[in-house]
């Protein structure tokens, strides 16, 4: 049974050059793949989005060290 997304289903937006256009279909995301693909690229989209959007939270492997409530 999937959950839906409690922030959205659908991020749309455009970044210089990029046209980012995703559907998540769960509340949280992991962003995989090989080198060069994108991956760093897709996290600033979306976490320049999260300066927007306070419900939006974004991670990476720095943030271990870190102490990060979620609300």
């Amino acid at each position: 049974m999937k959950i839906k997304p409690v922030i959205t289903n659908h991020i749309y937006t455009t970044h210089t050059v990029f046209e980012v256009n995703f559907n998540l279909d769960y509340n949280i995301t992991f962003v995989v793949g090989d080198s060069g693909t994108g991956k760093s690229a897709i996290f600033s989209f979306i976490e320049e989005m999260s300066a927007e959007d306070k419900r939006i939270k974004c991670f990476n492997y720095l943030d271990i060290k870190k102490d990060i409530k979620i609300l």
